[in-house]
């Protein structure tokens, strides 16, 4: 097979893995908050979506050398897997980023109640009328998949964009009051590949890049950065408010002069602090 091919089966497979793991860790850790439940979902999701984007392009390799009853071959149950799980991912995006700003409204609960009824119109339509979505994909030359779309799934893919895109504004919204610029730029470089791999037809594994910057940079955030720490994300909001010093649990520093910040008590030093 080309290179092509194999640079997009690592990266598949690479952003299947992080976002896997995430998911585990997250979700694993405290599934009693509805933060970490919803960013459970998002990076889940996203998993499957990669997942089954590997295990689709391995059946396209593999399925002309195996027999036709294995379970591996049936290119139409992974791109069905693929599609479904990509349009559940964008939705998930939306319900984690209201719930992290907590800024969820009846406008994006009817948002996201209305994507999932469109994800399971979509999931009927393309069982009861098999590769009408997406009636041709193969393998180019280049080793990357081509395809045709239908009407269907463009305006699918249209409105899984827009909840991304929605994401992306609503974190730069809230950049002031509480740290967001990791899930926003990954937010950001997930919506620039699925434009450039879809709609510009860009003759690189766009998706395998940009899906595994994704995942890393959001595994840098919550491991490194502690983004989904609710001590941080607490103590930090009332330091916006308070303007009040405050230790930051990713580098052990206290930010600010002479005062030390807990979210029970203020206690004032005379000394400056400048170790961890």
């Amino acid at each position: 097979m080309p290179p092509l091919f194999w640079v997009d089966i690592i990266g598949l497979a690479a952003s299947t893995f992080i976002a896997g793991s995430l998911t585990l860790l997250v979700a694993g850790v405290d599934p009693g908050n509805r933060v970490n439940r919803s960013f459970g979902y998002f990076t889940g999701t996203m998993a499957m979506w990669m997942g089954a984007a590997l295990l689709l392009r391995i059946s396209l390799w593999l399925g002309p050398v195996l027999p036709p009853g294995l379970f591996l071959p049936n290119t139409y149950l992974w791109l069905l897997l693929g599609s479904i799980s990509l349009l559940l991912m964008c939705i998930a995006s939306l319900m984690f980023t209201a719930t992290y700003l907590d800024c969820r409204t009846r406008l994006t609960d009817s948002a996201i109640a209305f994507g999932l009824l469109l994800s399971i119109a979509l999931f009927v339509r393309s069982l009861l009328s098999p590769w009408t979505t997406i009636p041709d994909i193969h393998l180019s030359t280049n080793g990357l998949i081509t395809y045709e779309m239908s009407i269907t799934a463009k305006v699918g893919l249209v409105l899984s964009t827009l909840y991304i895109l929605v994401s992306v504004i609503l974190f730069q919204r809230e950049r002031h009051r509480i740290e967001t610029k990791y899930f926003s730029l990954s937010f950001l470089i997930l919506l620039v590949g699925i434009i450039f791999r879809t709609f510009v037809h860009a003759p690189f594994p766009v998706y395998s890049f940009s899906n595994a910057l994704c995942a890393l940079m959001l595994a840098y955030g919550v491991i490194n950065r502690q983004m989904l720490n609710p001590l941080k994300v607490r103590t930090m909001e009332l330091h916006k408010r308070t303007a009040l010093p405050f230790i930051d649990p990713s580098d052990g520093f206290i930010h600010g002069s002479k005062c030390l910040h807990f979210p029970w008590d203020v206690f004032c030093f005379g000394v400056d602090f400048t170790h961890p």
